[in-house]
């Protein structure tokens, strides 16, 4: 996770004029990839016709899923009971973003400002055997690249430090424990000769932070001479 956004209620990710909430957001987390030929997916709750065209327009090609009755949409595709799995209809918009309807087991619903081509993906039969079918590439993509925030989530949650509690910067106090854990654990996984579970991982970190929280042994301390007489007194004998 490179950068994230609270939600802290109405009005969060606002301020982007002429974009709603959810676009917002999109644009407020990829102010820094934007003019860079970076590519983002989301999911439908994100995606909209002039959100992807802004995104064209700065160069960043994005692809998500898509509500049917989301506003601006093409009229005119191919109605569900006349396409067969595999089929797929598509409508270009004057800002070049492409609508898709594709038909796996139900309807798919994707728009792209990137991608008009297609290719193939493997699916199981009724039957039990493994068949080819069309699919467009920016679905085929989409299925590929979406998701990291479920997997970031997933992780977080297999061995979290994260606990209950009334005050709410608790939570994100441990929350950004865990995801700097699972950051650092993405980096060693691609950058190490050995590869470690998550468990591991977190289990070397640990001892690494108690190794360095340990006080240095020290040597068996000297004994303390015996204390000079006071000068001036003088002691007293026993009989």
């Amino acid at each position: 996770m490179s950068r994230f956004e609270v939600y802290q209620g109405k009005g969060t990710g606002t301020g982007r004029e002429g974009f709603g909430l959810g676009e917002s957001v999109v644009l407020n987390l990829c102010e820094d990839i934007l003019g860079k030929g970076q590519k983002v997916f989301f999911d439908n709750y994100f995606t909209s016709l002039p959100i992807l065209a802004h995104l064209r327009r700065n160069e960043t090609w994005s692809c998500g899923t898509i509500r049917s009755n989301r506003k601006g949409l093409p009229a005119g595709l191919t109605d569900d009971k006349d396409l067969n799995r595999g089929d797929f209809d598509f409508r270009v918009s004057n800002d070049d973003i492409t609508f898709f309807k594709w038909m796996d087991v139900k309807c798919v619903h994707v728009a792209s400002n990137h991608s008009t081509k297609s290719t193939v993906v493997n699916r199981t039969q009724k039957d039990g055997t493994r068949a080819e079918i069309q699919c467009p590439q920016a679905i085929f993509d989409y299925n590929v690249f979406m998701g990291g925030v479920d997997k970031a989530d997933m992780l977080c949650g297999l061995y979290g430090v994260s606990r209950k509690s009334k005050k709410w910067w608790h939570r994100m106090f441990f929350g950004l424990i865990d995801r700097t854990l699972v950051n650092a654990f993405i980096v060693h996984s691609k950058l190490a000769s050995e590869k470690l579970s998550l468990l591991n991982f977190l289990r070397s970190v640990a001892l690494s932070l108690v190794a360095l929280s340990k006080p240095p042994r020290m040597g068996r301390p000297l004994a303390s001479p015996c204390p000079s007489p006071v000068p001036g007194k003088k002691r007293r004998k026993n009989a």
